[in-house]
């Protein structure tokens, strides 16, 4: 078996599981294939143990860590699958889609933001306390309507209620997407293991102060208040450009310890723990071969070819201090 990780640890990323077009049973004998195939050739190992390995440089035989983002619904026909095959997950949740599955008064500000990042429908211009709140128009008003909001330090729970029930008539409607709290409690209680993936899944790096440490300390909070401690955190979309220095900052201030990417390497004893990499699953559906070559690295050695090679097609050696 190839073994590109060498000493660090294999860390796979899945979104999805179920896509448009095909039946529900080809899907689930595709992920069985998969799952037998990573128990087969690798050591599956849940959180604590893999940043355990992380820590003291252990040398177990190619760790294998599981990860799922956005905590959709459909893991809960999927959890029992890699259960069978002794594949521990760990789920990273955006608390406010979870918290628009199962409302409550403590989450009412999360669920706004949450909603207006969202919205789908008219353009529409709401006086309120704040200000005139314009949603629906595009990422830049959504982005300053959302601010309007977070700088006033009252929290007005009638006001939130009035501009939710404004928006809820107005934007489409959508059948249940992520887990509930309780779906998550209950995948908590099966062994998983759950952190944050930000309020309303946007670009922290591109985020205002005030919207980044919103979205870090607010999604922490949360977590702990409906599941329990929580020291992880993996970023929206996890690419170049959705982190940096500032984001990592908030991100120690509201006390996460571990922070999760989504471009193709492997984390070792090194890596800094607020940007640990991971293989990243398509979302669509793969033919057997072309998940053994991505859970093997395949795109580990294209990205290190594209870094090498850069964007004028001519090959970049790193300086000499890096080698």
């Amino acid at each position: 078996m190839i073994n590109l990780a060498g000493s660090g640890l294999t860390t796979i990323l899945f979104h999805r599981f179920f896509f448009e077009g095909e039946s529900h049973h080809v899907a689930v004998d595709r992920l069985r294939r998969q799952c037998e195939w990573l128990a087969r050739r690798f050591t599956p190992v849940n959180l604590e143990a893999a940043l355990q390995c992380l820590a003291q440089n252990e040398r177990l035989p190619r760790p294998l860590l599981i990860t799922i983002d956005d905590a959709k619904i459909e893991i809960l026909r999927v959890a029992g699958i890699f259960a069978e095959f002794g594949l521990p997950i760990t789920i990273f949740a955006c608390v406010g889609w979870c918290a628009k599955e199962t409302p409550d008064e403590d989450s009412l500000l999360v669920r706004l933001v949450n909603d207006i990042e969202w919205y789908s429908g008219p353009i529409q211009s709401i006086d309120t306390k704040w200000g005139r709140l314009v949603v629906g128009a595009d990422a830049e008003q959504t982005a300053r309507s959302v601010d309007l909001i977070l700088a006033d330090g009252e929290q007005p729970e009638g006001e939130y209620q009035a501009v939710l029930s404004r928006l809820s008539r107005s934007g489409a409607a959508r059948p249940q997407v992520s887990c509930s709290w309780s779906e998550l409690a209950d995948l908590k209680a099966g062994g998983a293991v759950i952190g944050g993936h930000s309020v309303s899944h946007v670009n922290l790096a591109r985020a205002s102060p005030l919207r980044l440490k919103f979205e870090v300390h607010e999604t922490r909070r949360v977590l702990q208040s409906r599941l329990g401690p929580c020291d992880i955190f993996a970023y929206p979309y996890g690419m170049s450009g959705t982190f940096n220095d500032l984001t990592k900052q908030e991100l120690r201030c509201a006390g996460f310890r571990y922070a999760f990417l989504t471009h193709s390497e492997y984390p070792n004893s090194a890596t800094d723990r607020l940007e640990l990499p991971r293989i990243s699953m398509p979302d669509r559906p793969m033919r057997h071969w072309e998940f053994c070559l991505r859970s093997q690295g395949a795109g580990v050695i294209y990205r290190k070819l594209k870094l090498a090679y850069g964007n004028d097609g001519h090959l970049h050696y790193p300086p000499a201090t890096q080698r």
